[in-house]
């Protein structure tokens, strides 16, 4: 009686073992996936000229809790708020939701927290640092090439890496017009400013991420 508890237990350690390590795997790939869809997006700013582009910033918000923001990008007309998703697969989605369903070539699914909820929170962030109005500010979401978002309905600012040059270019167009000089510099320093954060600031919000995700 006591052998088979023992293997019992024996079994139950090496089955939490190979799950505890497939699921830091899982997570390690998720991140690899995610930086290179970064990767890609700051590539394509790259060729953009005058314009500026900040990676992974951190805003600390009214209430002390942090986020953060994937990359921003600054012209002389407005400051992009960019929400990077990089699925390889179908998505499917609409304003209202929630949550958004990505569904691979091998019928799995996988739900994840809207990005436009994502990055409305980022954006109101963004807004109560640097006191910039809603036309300065311009959310995108922008997915990577291998994803398919036909079936993303009515969602406005969600377009695919390869369309974001011309998506910048139209809405620095249609803007009122030029930020100064001195607003603008004053815009980058503070930019510059979340992205030089602290290890301990970095680790909280790590730590808060999951805890929400739990």
């Amino acid at each position: 009686m006591v052998s088979i508890l023992k293997l019992l237990i024996i079994g139950i350690i090496i089955a939490a073992y190979f799950y505890i390590k497939n699921q830091v795997v899982q997570d390690s790939r998720a991140r690899q996936v995610g930086k290179a869809g970064e990767d890609k997006i700051a590539q394509v700013l790259a060729t953009i000229p005058d314009g500026k582009t900040f990676r992974n910033l951190y805003v600390i918000k009214p209430n002390g809790k942090s986020t953060e923001i994937d990359l921003a990008f600054l012209t002389k007309y407005k400051l992009y708020i960019i929400e990077s998703k990089n699925y390889n697969g179908s998505i499917l989605a609409k304003p209202s939701d929630s949550h958004w369903v990505v569904r691979y070539r091998n019928g799995k699914t996988f739900s994840f927290y809207s990005p436009v909820l994502q990055n409305n929170g980022h954006v109101n962030a963004i807004k109560s640092t640097l006191g910039l109005s809603d036309s300065i500010i311009c959310p995108v979401i922008v997915f990577g090439s291998s994803s398919d978002i036909s079936n993303v309905k009515g969602v406005d600012n969600c377009i695919k890496v390869d369309e974001l040059v011309q998506f910048i270019y139209s809405q620095d167009r249609a803007s009122f017009g030029m930020i100064s000089p001195q607003y603008m510099l004053g815009i980058e320093q503070t930019l510059i400013s979340m992205t030089n954060v602290s290890e301990t600031v970095k680790t909280k919000h790590i730590q808060q991420v999951k805890r929400y995700n739990r």
